[in-house]
């Protein structure tokens, strides 16, 4: 089929019209008003235009139009032409409208940019689109970037002023930034890696090794911990498999996935007898090992799927999966930094194995997390919310407590306060409204009797003077924010975080009961 080049026209928003005869429509419409109700209703445009708001508009596809008798008819993009009406004026969708304005209000800031017109495509009629309506939405117009090809774009954003944070706030439509990264740094370092047999160098080198498989591995403490892996708060890879025991258990994991006997199914899962042996036999003495000479493998790795384990001082040990003493147990979740909003501060404050208290005194083991400098925002979903949302949990995470503790606890207490007001901002009921005491009750009448909320909730709905010198509580709060009579440090600001932080999650992540 010959080229055709189609004119491309920049057109207001308001002289584009809704094609009623929508092949998405179970039967004509009878107004371009019924049109737009319907698409809300029915077609998830409000996802659309929440996605508009959110990560801007972007036209890298136009719609396709035609001039019918004088009008501009929308044939495709009408989900996207739809969503930019309605925010741009909300009484065009009487049904929906006060969820568009709720929406609005949500994303204040952003909706300053709404354009107002749009470039488009024009064709001369409805016979020319059809053939490229069936290519957009009953064949394949793209090939899905695989989490390799993924990988490589998003390591190629990453540089110093840009965190693993700011990229997941950039990249919406990849559903967990840091996972993406720890898979390309990987493949990274297994291509870096120098082995004993060439075969399997191939095999851990080539695309036969799928990242989506080894990470059910590599994701697991245990098996980390024998191939030497750690991971920094930006998913960098900061330790690798380089002494000869932790380069034999690597080699040994991967025959595992080469030879078939490791997958997403079968021998990964923990407490299982299979992988119980395969730490068992991961898990080599140095003296095990034969060490590299001279360029040639050790002939203990030569058929290292193979080995005869009999007399393995591991296997002995195999009930308990591995030997005692001999893998460190790890300090932290091996998925920390998967969590939006851990940040690299606050993941090094948090692993140190000879962490600093407050006064700059030694403690031994972990960090207590009440001496910790920064709080963790762990298990919020921080690039689904509206920007002016994201910058005040960002400051959250960044606020040194021990420093800052009144200002922390005033942040604190913004940050409660505006995730439930965005928790309601989201539903078709009534937003809550007021200060912290009266949005509280409303989250009480809805959530009071939830288990998992019901201790943080008791406790933030206290506002006698009994709770004063309570952190964590409504009076607490009210006290550090209105009067010098309560003093507040640094403890006392992680002590009322572990109070807050469950809600807040919960707010934060979940859709209202009312929706």
């Amino acid at each position: 089929m010959a080229y055709a080049e189609y004119p491309i026209e920049h057109m207001d928003i308001r002289s584009l019209h809704l094609d009623v005869s929508n092949y998405r429509f179970a039967a004509d419409q009878p107004s371009e008003m019924a049109a737009l109700n319907y698409l809300w209703a029915e077609q998830q445009v409000s996802e659309v235009a929440e996605l508009i708001l959110r990560d801007g508009y972007v036209d890298i596809e136009q719609p396709l139009i035609v001039n019918e008798n004088g009008r501009y008819i929308v044939l495709e993009g009408n989900r996207r032409v739809s969503a930019l009406m309605a925010l741009n004026d909300p009484s065009l969708a009487p049904a929906h409208q006060a969820d568009i304005e709720r929406l609005l209000r949500r994303f204040a800031l952003e909706a300053e940019d709404i354009p107002q017109s749009i470039r488009v495509m024009v064709l001369p009629s409805r016979a020319a689109a059809a053939s490229i309506l069936a290519r957009l939405h009953i064949g394949v117009s793209k090939k899905r970037w695989d989490l390799d090809e993924q990988a490589k774009f998003v390591i190629a954003q990453l540089g110093e002023d840009m965190t693993v944070e700011q990229l997941s706030a950039m990249l919406p439509g990849i559903e967990s930034v840091p996972r993406v990264v720890r898979m390309g740094r990987i493949r990274e370092a297994l291509r870096a890696t120098k082995y004993t047999d060439e075969s399997l160098a191939r095999y851990a080198r080539g695309s036969r090794l799928k990242m989506s498989s080894f990470e059910y591995a590599y994701r697991q403490t245990a098996i980390q911990d024998l191939i030497g892996l750690k991971f920094d708060g930006q998913a960098q890879v900061i330790s690798w498999a380089h002494t000869p025991t932790q380069l034999f258990a690597l080699e040994r994991l991967l025959n595992g996935f080469k030879s078939g006997e490791l997958n997403t199914r079968r021998g990964l899962k923990p407490d299982t007898t299979a992988y119980k042996l395969l730490l068992a036999e991961m898990l080599k003495t140095d003296q095990e090992v034969a060490i590299p000479v001279n360029g040639h493998k050790p002939a203990v790795a030569s058929n290292v799927a193979g080995v005869d384990q009999s007399d393995s001082p591991a296997v002995g040990a195999s009930s308990l999966g591995i030997t005692p003493g001999t893998v460190t147990p790890p300090s932290s979740a091996p998925d920390s930094e998967t969590v939006p909003g851990t940040g690299s501060d606050a993941h090094q404050s948090s692993t140190k194995s000879d962490a600093e208290d407050a006064t700059g005194s030694k403690l031994r083991g972990p960090n207590d997390p009440l001496l910790r400098a920064n709080l963790t925002l762990t298990g919020i979903d921080e690039p689904a919310h509206p920007l002016t949302m994201q910058r005040r949990l960002r400051e959250l995470r960044r606020i040194n407590v021990v420093e800052f503790p009144s200002a922390a606890a005033m942040l604190m207490r913004s940050v409660l306060e505006a995730s439930v007001k965005e928790h309601y901002g989201q539903s078709n009921g009534i937003d809550a409204v007021g200060e912290l005491g009266a949005v509280m009750r409303q989250v009480k009448t809805d959530y009071g009797r939830n288990g998992q909320l019901s201790n943080a909730i008791n406790n933030i709905t206290r506002f006698g003077n009994d709770a004063t010198h309570v952190p964590g509580t409504g009076r607490w709060f009210n006290m550090i924010t209105h009067s010098v009579n309560v003093d507040v440090n640094g403890q006392h600001v992680q002590q009322a975080w572990l109070v807050v932080l469950p809600l807040v999650r919960f707010l934060l992540n979940e859709p209202p009961r009312s929706a």
